[in-house]
């Protein structure tokens, strides 16, 4: 605990400072007291923890069209992001897979015969980023 403490601290020094500074655009008084500031950074130091600790996985991305079909796949969840390699086994915590089955696109079409187009617009979900679970 002392060591969250420890970066709670280190994380105001750098932020304090900034809401001094009049080049700063966004600038937001806190409505929230030391005590409670501490609290919620733990939580979400906690979180990442969490991810950090959580059940492994290993899977393979795999490339796809476009121009950055063959580049790796950033996916982060509560602040704890992973830079994912295409075609390459790698093992990553079970929330980031989450993330990754929750990425989706709706893509449309419709039926084609003959070179003609028929029927109405249809819709599916396909995953943004295609991968499979080894294991």
């Amino acid at each position: 605990m002392k060591d969250v403490n420890n970066r709670v601290e280190q994380d105001r020094e750098i932020i304090n400072p900034l809401a001094d500074d009049p080049d700063v655009l966004f600038k937001e008084e806190s409505t929230l007291d030391k005590e409670q500031e501490t609290i919620i950074l733990n939580q979400l130091l906690g979180s990442a923890e969490e991810i950090r600790n959580a059940k492994k996985v290993r899977i393979m991305m795999h490339n796809q069209e476009g121009a950055l079909g063959n580049q790796p796949v950033f996916v982060s969840v509560n602040g704890m992001g992973y830079s994912i390699p295409r075609d390459v086994p790698v093992v990553i915590p079970v929330p980031i897979l989450k993330a990754l089955e929750d990425a989706v696109e709706t893509k449309y079409y419709r039926e084609e015969i003959g070179g003609v187009f028929v029927g109405p617009m249809l819709e599916r979900q396909v995953r943004r980023f295609p991968f499979s679970i080894i294991s």
